[in-house]
């Protein structure tokens, strides 16, 4: 099977028309050209990939999932029927595009990913769910790659193996392509309990040893970022990366600092507040003595009584 897609050499306004081209190997000759209701402007899309440049961003996310879906039921069709009328694999694909939420084929493992996700979104934390999203989605054009939906008996080594090698052609960082295979190796073990069969005792994960580089910036360095004069529109992210080296947590928390969040601890101004990943209770320094309060922070906390926002 030959799969293509292509842009329409004429334009609507900015925007060009998709189309798909696909042919059986079986018949060479039977080269089917659809005109699909999807666009995009040229100069999102990426013609060696067949795909829009940017398919993590919110913009096309969805529209790179329907071509990948969209390639998965043309080799399902020319599978049941190698001579298939470009009229009906029109109608059918045609139809894809059109729904509104794209549906997984009952019984495939992504069903199953899908419901395991249902069953936690309300116990464990959102950073966690979200977690699970991203692996569900490298599922999803893993399965777009391969071009066929995945059963849980198809789950295997082999499977892992071709899903490692797809992640590294996509470029997917070493520990994110193992937590994903971790999380399907949970989802199999879901599978178990709910009295399906699988390879999970066979599989195995490739243990990766990833060198990281750390870099650290001194109390001189932090100076001399705070003293650098930037273009205006840098202005605040240069406060905001200060602020992040004296305070030391993630964006999601000191992104919400306000001076609701401040109190006295042994006569000392401090910003008490919950870690949104954790959920513990943490406390950084917001005294005079403290050399972030005479820049960056102090600046913000006295710029609102809210939550601070840029």
């Amino acid at each position: 099977m030959i799969f293509s897609f292509y842009l329409s050499r004429k334009s609507s306004g900015s925007e060009c028309q998709i189309y798909f081209s696909f042919t059986s190997c079986s018949s060479q000759k039977a080269n089917h050209n659809i005109r699909l209701p999807l666009f995009i402007s040229r100069g999102d899309w990426d013609d060696e990939k067949q795909r829009p440049l940017n398919i993590y961003g919110k913009k096309y996310k969805k529209l790179n999932h329907i071509l990948n879906l969209i390639k998965i039921k043309a080799a399902e069709l020319i599978e049941e029927k190698p001579e298939v009328s470009t009229k009906t694999a029109s109608a059918i694909l045609r139809k894809i595009c059109l729904e509104e939420t794209p549906q997984f084929a009952e019984g495939t493992f992504l069903t199953l990913m899908n419901d395991y996700l249902e069953l936690k979104k309300n116990s464990v934390c959102l950073s966690t769910y979200r977690r699970y999203q991203v692996f569900a989605r490298l599922m999803e054009k893993f399965e777009g790659f391969l071009c066929k939906c995945m059963y849980t008996e198809e789950i295997d080594n082999h499977f892992i193996k071709q899903f490692y090698e797809f992640g590294r052609k996509e470029q997917y960082t070493e520990s994110t392509i193992q937590r994903s295979a971790e999380f399907i190796k949970t989802i199999l073990n879901f599978a178990e309990l709910k009295g399906i069969r699988t390879h999970v005792r066979q599989i195995t994960i490739p243990k990766s040893k990833v060198q990281r580089k750390v870099m650290t910036l001194d109390e001189k360095e932090i100076n001399k970022i705070r003293q650098s004069r930037v273009p205006k529109k840098l202005q605040q992210a240069k406060d905001w990366l200060v602020i992040s080296c004296y305070t030391g947590q993630r964006i999601s928390d000191f992104m919400k600092f306000s001076n609701t969040q401040l109190t006295n601890i042994d006569g000392k101004k401090c910003i008490s507040f919950v870690q949104q990943k954790t959920g513990k209770e943490k406390c950084a320094s917001a005294s005079s003595d403290c050399p972030q309060n005479h820049g960056p922070l102090r600046k913000y906390l006295s710029a609102t009584s809210g939550s601070i926002y840029l």
